[in-house]
């Protein structure tokens, strides 16, 4: 019942569309986070193993804080999968703040995802931090699929607040 009906609709397409690949896209605050809470406990209630990464160890652990989703650091997730001999069939890997993840390693997690016989949900912002490392395949996702997307912000309560992250999303920090 929290949910927008925005959130509602990327939690379904999420669950129920059969794609390989999702892309989630939002702004900060808008609800991605609280939309993987619901898909975990989706996958839970179906017995669907469901992990989390993000290129950062802050990023992952609030993540998995945020979500209950079990999560690491996009390294150690490649690693641990290696060790294990791949990932479980059916099951999902969620990326959170995708946008950051340079292209060559979300290459190789979707490919690793792929072999499995599992879903990838890819979700951030692509006009948030942006890659270190040869990006832009989250950005490319996100023009050239039709992704779920949120776009208001439920976090900020004030509408200054709103406003300076928005200004700020969009590179117009003096504003913000």
């Amino acid at each position: 019942p929290f949910l927008t009906q925005g959130q509602r609709t990327m939690v379904h397409r999420f669950a129920t569309s059969g794609n390989a690949v999702e892309v989630g896209v939002g702004p900060a605050g808008s609800g991605k986070t609280a939309v993987m809470g619901v898909v975990r406990e989706l996958a839970e209630k179906t017995d669907t193993p469901i992990m989390g990464t993000a290129l950062a160890a802050r990023t992952a652990a609030g993540f998995r804080t945020a979500t209950g989703i079990p999560s690491a650091t996009l390294t150690r997730f490649i690693g641990e999968s290696t060790e294990s001999g791949g990932l479980p069939s059916a099951s999902i890997v969620v990326v959170d703040e995708a946008a950051m993840v340079g292209t060559r390693a979300l290459a190789d997690l979707v490919s690793r995802v792929h072999q499995a016989g599992a879903k990838i949900v890819l979700i951030g912002d692509a006009c948030q931090l942006p890659e270190i490392e040869a990006g832009g395949a989250f950005a490319g996702l996100a023009r050239r699929t039709n992704p779920a997307s949120l776009r208001t912000n439920r976090r900020q309560h004030e509408r200054w607040e709103r406003q300076a992250l928005a200004d700020l999303r969009l590179g117009h920090a003096p504003e913000a």
